[in-house]
């Protein structure tokens, strides 16, 4: 009876697990991260389960998209962060070497796991982890008071959490339309986009990474094709410029994470609170919308800081609700996990 009404904690069996299977599940996890087109620029790698290197994978690099790769920090950045929430779920504390290496070698990170403490109450922020939804398309509101005050109250470190008045949406909006117009006329960026565009639902579960073209299982390859050509050769039909402020005009509302200092330690301490954010918005069912091109080419990043007058601006993003889309697969884990690992059942899929 007393099993019964005390059923054991599932994360006791991670816990009890050989020390890679549980490796396996964190990083599992952490792949749970949002990233640009869904390139999951992350990559661990271990030869001791106690120590990780969470490294960038300088293959997944957008070089037109994202020049400088602060958006694949800021990427690594919310991978870590679901690392640590659930390696605190588990009853460790881990802790973080900055660029072991110096910052112009792969890894960001080292983390130490050490030896799990007791064992804490569940953390909900880890279920959350797979709800979490990135608001690609246009979203809908009202932001509820209460949800405003929650994200407001989140402890973000060193960076500063800022609500966009409406003169700077206005003018964060015409920015925007404008950078999208500007690089939209760049064949190098449309044809990188291309690459990392699956043709339907069915490719893109089996490739695992980019986005989907069409909604559809199965696209048939002369439609696909023929939309790919349209999309490359007809940049005029297909300008994003207006979408992309629109967008940002009718959020409910948006928001800008700044640091007090650039660099690539500095973007990764703004995905940490992106991810933050995302998983206490995720409780009230509010889903984060990134604008990244408004911070990933230097000219178009200083005109948004001269816009928001203050910090280092790392990310701006709209808050709201989208509509319901199922999970974004994820890569397998020998593919972001080296040494390669066994497939392990705890592995999550998720946006």
């Amino acid at each position: 009876m007393a099993d019964q009404a005390h059923p054991p904690d599932p994360r006791e069996f991670l816990r009890s697990a050989e020390p890679q299977r549980r490796l396996d599940y964190l990083v599992g996890r952490a792949s749970m991260a949002p990233s640009p087109y869904n390139v999951q620029p992350w990559r661990f790698r271990s030869k001791d389960p106690a120590r990780v290197d969470l490294q960038l994978d300088a293959s997944r690099r957008l070089a037109e998209a994202d020049p400088e790769g602060r958006l694949l920090y800021l990427s690594l950045g919310a991978a870590l962060e679901n690392f640590v929430i659930a390696a605190a779920d588990l009853g460790f504390a881990p802790e973080l070497e900055w660029f072991p290496d110096g910052e112009e070698a792969p890894t960001a990170v080292r983390i130490h796991l050490g030896e799990p403490g007791s064992l804490p109450e569940p953390d909900p922020r880890v279920d959350l982890q797979a709800r979490r939804r990135t608001g690609h398309g246009p979203l809908s509101g009202p932001l509820e008071a209460h949800v405003r005050t929650a994200v407001s109250g989140l402890d973000l470190g060193e960076v500063e959490l800022v609500w966009a008045a409406d003169e700077d949406r206005a003018a964060l909006a015409e920015l925007a339309g404008r950078t999208a117009s500007a690089r939209w006329r760049r064949p190098a960026f449309r044809q990188e986009l291309l690459d990392w565009l699956r043709n339907d639902a069915g490719e893109l579960e089996e490739r695992r990474d980019g986005f989907q073209l069409v909604s559809r299982e199965n696209l048939p390859g002369w439609l696909a094709g023929g939309m790919r050509r349209a999309l490359y050769h007809a940049p005029r039909l297909f300008d994003p410029g207006r979408r992309t402020a629109k967008r940002l005009e009718r959020a409910p509302a948006v928001i800008a994470l700044l640091t007090p200092e650039d660099g690539p330690g500095h973007w990764m301490a703004a995905g940490r609170a992106y991810q933050r954010v995302g998983l206490e918005l995720a409780h009230a069912g509010i889903s984060l919308g990134p604008e990244g091109l408004l911070t990933a080419y230097p000219e178009t990043r200083e005109e948004a800081k001269h816009i928001l007058a203050r910090g280092e601006p790392q990310l701006v993003a709209r808050l709201g609700r989208g509509r319901p889309r199922p999970p974004t697969p994820r890569r397998r884990l020998h593919r972001v996990l080296n040494p390669p690992s066994p497939k392990f059942p705890l592995y999550p899929r998720s946006d």
